[in-house]
């Protein structure tokens, strides 16, 4: 079968420059011990110093191999690259005089530094020989913070052998390359970023090679920075693990392309298979390989194995009906290490579905019509049943005018959010898979305008053909608009009941019902209709002022269970009356024309918010004033002597919208003023004669009740209280018997007032006149023998007296002859 291929078109395979390609690779470590004893990870030289250790570990590796063999893939190693595992390095210039593989040093900012002068072709580089050969999955190249540009666009190549255009001197770090470099593949290129780690991935065209030489090279000739350094702190390799790979390929031109990993699932009768064959280790000869297919029925068929050991294998084979389900397999006599092999799961050949077919796995279906609520995603499955291999499903929205049979590819694609493979229970087709793929669409009323549909293509293989299946999409339903029908605001007070009505007009075809609740700040409560039609329902609600002040009636809409939607709609607030009402004197003891204040209280404010209006007596005490959140209000005013014993009253009212909807008033105590007594002292007291009683009336008026004290203060210093005698509490009378001592003295009053300031005291003072006779005796001082025709002097003496006393003298004898003369003295 190989000979069908021209031989010489194939050996140009084999011999033909790699190129850089995105094919999926695959990676075993060059030592089987070293993947698979965890003591030797990364380490070579612990697997080779010891001779004991080496035979302690052929016995646990022989092991690996055989789990290696059956499938297994061992995880990649990472490592650093420090002085202890390359072999050698050169490098196109140095940072103070240092070689890179003297001084590798991790994390380390000159680690690895330049000089600002490149090479002839522009280049700054560092090539490294590894200490041993392996099979690079990655390179990272960690960047200096201080400058990550330095670490940008390097580009890593790797070799299995020395390139032939270094020129370096013995023993010498430092070289030129010039000339060929074709030795060289390339990995790839750290990227333009600013970020301190830039990791290459690697990736080949054919079989990949080991590398034992990594050279990392950037063309600073057109760097901005005026420094063209080559830069960085570390450099760290990934070692890829060690696999055989088999890949299935096309011919084409001679040429294997297109080739596959995990592509003999799918097969055809009679297809011819060209398998590329990528051995796991080192090869001495071609013969080192052996491939077969391992029938189901227990039959092995062996191949010929074609090819290059140093690039790849080659085996062509036939499927057939007896290789379904099978094996293909190779087996690898390594140079240098055990035995290994790979396998490859052989498929089976196409079959066709046992039925396609769309179903829809929401919506209301009535007859042959099938609705769904505006907005809501479509659910469907598309089945392609008992097919092999895995059918290919695609689902797209095309216009409705194509033809049924027709896949229209330029419709847009939908996505499925699930997919499921089930094999056929079938005894005879136990291979067979049914793959259900589960759709979700958001349909629009502009999609059945523009009058599209969902059209599924089930492909399975490639002779099979296509299995095209349209649904039409759902109709729209729209969801119904529920409209709550309420009393007026004001008829909702507490205890009152009142009757709620739920409207839902819609034009959808599907029935409509309604399912309603309560839900206040204490919880929900079920409602029960008291009527109930097609579109509506009926409650009758009994209101509570404790619903608190955000109580909804909320409604389920249930369309045929198509559409069902919660709406909530706001209840108007309950009115009830303010509680607790209560006026509070704040502001201590009233005083007469001394500002006072007082508040209006309540322990529930009420709903909605009062009014207060206060008056004391038929007076206003200001303008009405809207109570506080707590129901308060705050007033001041200037009690007067009036307002004592009065009460402040206040109207407390509540309204809404205009409307009155409660209206109470509260009083307070009777108010207790204090005011600075009206007095009325004695006008004129009359003048007394000695013996005589002085008697007076004392009239105060105030609050708290005055008290009176009046005194004659005399003039020898002394004091008389005067005996007090209180007919009311604004009535005193003051008496006291005078005599002459009293003559002249001031009587004087005090009116105090506990409670009120001594400013307020008031006093009276008059000064009071007794009249009094004088008292004995009356003496004359006359010689007895007088002279007749001569002047008679005599002195008349008596006590003092009030008025001023006079003194008047006659000559008498029983009758008055005459008089002497009046000469009236003090």
């Amino acid at each position: 079968r190989y000979q069908d291929v021209n031989l010489h078109q194939t050996r140009a395979v084999l011999t033909q420059e790699r190129n850089f390609a995105t094919e999926p690779a695959v990676f075993t470590p060059k030592h089987s011990c070293c993947c698979c004893c965890l003591s030797c990870q990364g380490n070579t030289e612990s697997c080779s110093s010891s001779s004991a250790v080496m035979a302690q570990l052929l016995a646990l590796c022989a092991l690996c191999a055989a789990l290696c063999a059956l499938g297994g893939a061992a995880s990649s190693i990472k490592f650093n690259i420090t002085t202890t595992n390359i072999a050698a390095s050169w490098q196109s210039s140095e940072y103070n005089n240092r070689c890179f593989r003297d001084t590798a040093v991790l994390e380390q900012w000159d680690y690895f530094h330049t000089t600002d002068t490149p090479d002839s072709h522009g280049n700054q580089w560092l090539l490294i020989k590894l200490s041993r050969a392996i099979r690079v999955q990655s390179v990272t190249v960690y960047g200096r913070a201080a400058v990550p540009s330095r670490a940008q666009n390097i580009e890593i190549l790797l070799s299995d052998r020395l390139p032939s255009g270094l020129n370096a001197s013995n023993g010498s770090c430092y070289g030129t390359l010039s000339g060929s470099l074709s030795s060289l593949t390339q990995c790839g290129v750290t990227k333009d970023e600013q970020t301190q780690t830039h990791k290459v991935a690697c990736s080949y065209s054919g079989c990949p090679k080991v590398t034992e030489y990594i050279l990392l090279r950037k063309n600073v000739r057109n760097e901005s920075d005026k420094y063209s350094y080559m830069n960085f702190q570390a450099l760290e390799v990934e070692e890829a693990s060690q696999n055989a790979q088999i890949y299935r390929c096309e011919v084409s031109g001679g040429h294997l392309s297109n080739c596959r990993l995990n592509a003999l699932q799918t097969l055809k009768n009679g297809d011819r298979a060209y398998m590329k064959v990528c051995s796991p280790c080192q090869l001495p000869t071609t013969d080192a390989a052996s491939c077969h297919i391992a029938a189901p029925s227990g039959n092995i068929t062996q191949l010929r194995v074609n090819g290059n050991p140093d690039f790849f294998l080659i085996v062509i084979f036939i499927p057939t009906a007896e290789s379904q389900g099978g094996n293909f397999t190779c087996n690898f006599n390594c140079s240098n290490e055990l035995p290994q092999s790979a396998t490859e799961p052989i498929g089976f050949f196409e079959e066709k579905p046992r039925s396609v077919s769309i179903e829809p796995s929401n919506g209301v279906q009535l007859g042959s019509r099938i609705f769904l609520a505006s907005g809501m995603e479509f659910h469907f499955s598309f089945i392609t049943e008992a097919a092999y291999p895995s059918p290919i499903h695609a689902c797209r929205l095309v216009r409705a005018a194509e033809q049924e049979t027709t896949e229209d590819t330029s419709g847009v694609p939908l996505h499925p959010v699930r997919e499921r493979s089930l094999t056929d229970a079938s005894s005879n087709k136990s291979h067979a898979i049914t793959k259900i793929s589960e759709y979700r669409l958001n349909i629009s009323a502009h999609m059945q305008a523009a009058g599209q549909k969902i059209q599924c293509v089930s492909t399975v293989g490639e002779s099979s053909g296509k299995s095209v299946k349209p649904i039409s999409l759902p109709e729209l339903v729209v969801p119904s608009k529920p409209e709550f029908l309420l009393p007026p605001i004001t008829d909702w007070k507490d205890g009152h009941s009142v009757s709620v009505a739920v409207d839902s007009t819609t034009d959808s075809p599907v029935p409509t019902s309604h399912r309603c609740l309560l839900e206040t700040r204490d919880g929900n409560r079920s409602l029960t209709a008291t009527q109930v039609t097609n579109k509506s329902c009926k409650f009758e609600l009994d209101v509570d002022r404790h619903w608190g002040n955000a109580a909804s009636l909320v409604c389920l809409v249930n369309q045929s269970g198509l559409i069902q939607t919660w709406t909530r709609h706001r209840l108007p607030k309950v009115l009830y009356k303010a509680e607790g009402l209560a006026i509070r004197i704040s502001s201590g003891d009233l005083v007469s024309d001394e500002e006072a204040s007082f508040s209006v209280t309540a322990s529930d404010s009420g709903y909605p918010a009062a009014l207060h209006q206060c008056r004391i007596e038929s007076k206003s005490l200001g303008e009405d004033k809207t109570a506080e959140s707590d129901g308060s209000s705050h007033w001041r005013f200037t009690p007067q002597r009036g307002h004592n014993g009065e009460q402040i009253r206040c109207d407390v009212v509540q309204k809404l919208s205009g409307s009155l909807i409660f209206s109470q008033t509260v009083n307070s105590s009777n108010l207790e003023v204090k005011y600075k007594a009206n007095v009325t002292w004695p006008s004129n007291i009359p003048l007394k004669k000695e013996r005589e009683a002085l008697s007076f009336v004392v009239l105060a008026d105030g609050n708290p009740e005055p008290s009176s004290q009046c005194w004659l203060q005399l003039i020898s210093g002394a004091q008389v209280d005067l005996h007090k005698l209180k007919h009311s509490m604004f009535e005193s009378t003051f008496n006291v018997t005078v005599d002459r001592s009293m003559n002249r003295a001031n009587l004087s009053c005090v009116l105090t007032q506990p409670g009120l300031p001594s400013s307020t005291e008031q006093r009276f003072t008059q000064l009071i006149t007794v009249f009094y006779q004088p008292q004995p005796p009356l003496t004359i001082g006359l010689a007895q023998t007088v002279y007749e025709g001569t002047d008679v002097t005599f002195t008349v003496r008596s006590g003092a007296g009030n008025p001023t006393v006079n003194h008047r003298c006659h000559v008498y004898n029983g009758t008055i002859v005459s008089a002497i003369f009046a000469h009236q003295i003090t």
